[in-house]
């Protein structure tokens, strides 16, 4: 019986597995994630300079992370 809708010992599901691991094996995204993790917060456009990347891939790379639940969002605020 393959139940795909079951829950490992881990607590997640066979497809919230495979989507993780679909986020993390797509090029680049680990970089950006070592990246990030330095610092505090950074903006999409900071990635993109740092990892000399297009902002654009920096924010699709970033929404996969937050959609595993790797980061989370910090609000806009003015830097000082």
């Amino acid at each position: 019986m393959n139940d795909d809708s079951r829950k490992g010992a881990d607590g997640l599901k066979k497809e919230e597995v495979q989507r993780i691991l679909s986020v993390l094996g797509t090029e680049g995204v680990l970089d950006t994630l070592l990246c990030i993790r330095e610092y505090e917060w950074m903006t999409a456009s900071e990635i993109a300079k740092q990892m000399d990347t297009h902002i654009a891939t920096a924010v699709k790379r970033l929404g996969g992370l937050y959609e595993i639940g790797k980061i989370g969002r910090a609000s806009c605020r003015e830097r000082v």
